[in-house]
C-alpha cells in the first residue's frame, strides 16, 4: 500500500469488517490516531488501523455471507412448508369436526332407527298375543 492512503470511517470500516460507529468510538478514544481532511471528515493512515485492528479476510466474509444468505433461504423455505402444513392442519381439523358431525348424526338415527324397531317388536308382540 502506498503511504499517502488514507481511508475514511467507512472504508476503515469495510477493510476491518467493523462498523463505522466503532472505528468512530476507537478515534474519540484514542485507540487509533486519526486526522482531519479537507472537508473535516476523520481519515485514517492504514498502518494505523491495522495497528489496532486487523484487515478483514474478504474470502471468509464473503463465504459467511453466503452461509447467511444459503441459511435465510432454508428458513425461507421452512417457514413456507410450515405454513403449508398449518393450512393442511387446519383442513383435516374441519374435514374432522364435519366428519363427528355426521358421525353424531348417524348415531341420533340409529338409535332412532333402534328405538322405533322395538316400539314395532312390542306392537307386533302385542298383535301376535291378540291373534
Amino acid at each position: 500500500m502506498k503511504g499517502n492512503i488514507l481511508f475514511s470511517l467507512t472504508e476503515a470500516a469495510k477493510e476491518t469488517g467493523l462498523a463505522r460507529s466503532t472505528i468512530f468510538n476507537a478515534i474519540r478514544s484514542g485507540k487509533v490516531s486519526a486526522t482531519r481532511d479537507e472537508h473535516n471528515r476523520f481519515v485514517i493512515d492504514p498502518s494505523e488501523l491495522f495497528r489496532v485492528y486487523p484487515r478483514v479476510n474478504k474470502k471468509r466474509i464473503e463465504n459467511e455471507q453466503k452461509t447467511i444468505q444459503d441459511e435465510t433461504k432454508n428458513i425461507r423455505e421452512q417457514q413456507n412448508e410450515m405454513d403449508a402444513l398449518r393450512k393442511q392442519l387446519e383442513l383435516t381439523e374441519q374435514l374432522l369436526s364435519v366428519t363427528r358431525e355426521l358421525l353424531k348424526e348417524k348415531e341420533q338415527k340409529l338409535l332412532s332407527m333402534q328405538t322405533d324397531v322395538a316400539k314395532d317388536s312390542r306392537l307386533f308382540r302385542v298383535l301376535k298375543i291378540g291373534d
